[in-house]
């Protein structure tokens, strides 16, 4: 995943949480991508288990879920299949 596209899934994700996107069209103009990147975006989150939906009533894309803290980064995955940060790996 390339830089480009990290922080335009973290801005979505922001926006998603928050509730504040307004429907595809405005969404995509709001992170400055085509609409036709937008939904290969919100196909990659909810590949991920995001579960993103979209409600007429608020006007606005919203997490079915409550996710936490959603991160886009790297890490490693241990046997148990966590995934550690590459941030909180501590080399003993």
């Amino acid at each position: 995943m390339d830089n480009s596209k990290n922080s335009q899934i973290s801005h979505m994700c922001w926006k998603i949480k928050s509730e504040t996107t307004g429907g595809p069209i405005s969404f995509s103009r709001k992170l400055g991508i085509s609409k036709t990147t937008f939904y290969s975006r919100l196909e990659d989150l909810n590949a991920k288990g995001a579960n993103i939906k979209f409600s007429r009533k608020k006007g606005t894309y919203y997490f079915e879920e409550d996710i936490g803290d959603f991160v886009v980064g790297f890490g490693k995955r241990t046997k148990e299949g966590f995934l550690i940060p590459f941030d909180k790996i501590v080399d003993k």
